[in-house]
């Protein structure tokens, strides 16, 4: 159960619910550890960054498959390509403010401004 429940490690859990509300953890399969994160410790830094950025924009229990896609594809990447680790952490920035419906109503407001615009000529 060690290697499935390590950090940044991806897993298949079976929970029961115990006494008092409680979740307890019958077993768990590691779908995906990650292992280069661990022997790179800029990869690492990017991982963990990102899923604290996850961390401040969701709430617990919250589910939204799409942002869980996106977090592991992005630590994916991160993890197994020479990828340069900002421009994926930028490209990971926009598509989770695309996701969490923040970056779409500004650049709508942005486009219909420049629409204005060239008609005023």
């Amino acid at each position: 159960m060690l290697a499935g429940t390590q950090f940044l490690g991806f897993s298949e859990y079976v929970l029961y619910k115990g006494s008092n509300n409680v979740y307890n953890i019958n077993s768990c399969e590691p779908i995906e550890v990650f292992y280069n994160l661990r022997i790179d410790l800029d990869k690492l830094q990017y991982a963990a960054y990102i899923t604290k950025i996850v961390e401040d924009v969701t709430n617990e229990n919250e589910t939204d498959y799409n942002i869980m896609r996106l977090l592991l594809n992005t630590i994916y990447t991160i993890s197994e390509t020479e990828i340069d680790k900002d421009l994926a952490v930028s490209i990971f920035k926009i598509k989770l403010l695309s996701l969490i419906r923040i970056f779409s109503k500004y650049f709508s407001v942005y486009i219909m401004r420049r629409k204005r615009k060239y008609h005023t000529f």
